[in-house]
């Protein structure tokens, strides 16, 4: 039987980078969330005390909360999405190098 190894290599790509997606959702939405909840304008006092008292501007408090949310819901530590996940990026690398392997022959 003679496999298609750069089509199936490019198919795990794809489901690679849908598994990388769904597998940071997660992060994005509480990531999302904490930059909706960080107030831009320097006119409410409490935000900006809370603010001078970490020693933090905007992008740094969002980039810390992202760091946080991260923590929580980490790329390689989310169970059987986690394996499925690890599968596609190792049978894309598997396809590929068959594939280049097909192609000297």
């Amino acid at each position: 039987m003679d496999f298609d190894w750069p089509r199936i290599s490019r198919w795990g790509l794809l489901f690679t980078v849908v598994m990388t997606a769904w597998l940071l959702a997660p992060v994005a939405q509480c990531g999302f969330k904490a930059f909706k909840d960080t107030p831009l304008d320097e006119e409410t006092p409490s935000a900006d005390q809370n603010h001078v008292a970490k020693g933090r501007g905007f992008f740094d408090e969002v980039g810390h909360d992202t760091k946080l949310c991260y923590a929580k819901t980490p790329l390689l530590d989310q169970g059987w999405k986690s394996d499925v996940f690890m599968v596609c990026a190792g049978g894309t690398l598997v396809a590929w190098a068959l594939g280049k392997l097909q192609r000297r022959r």
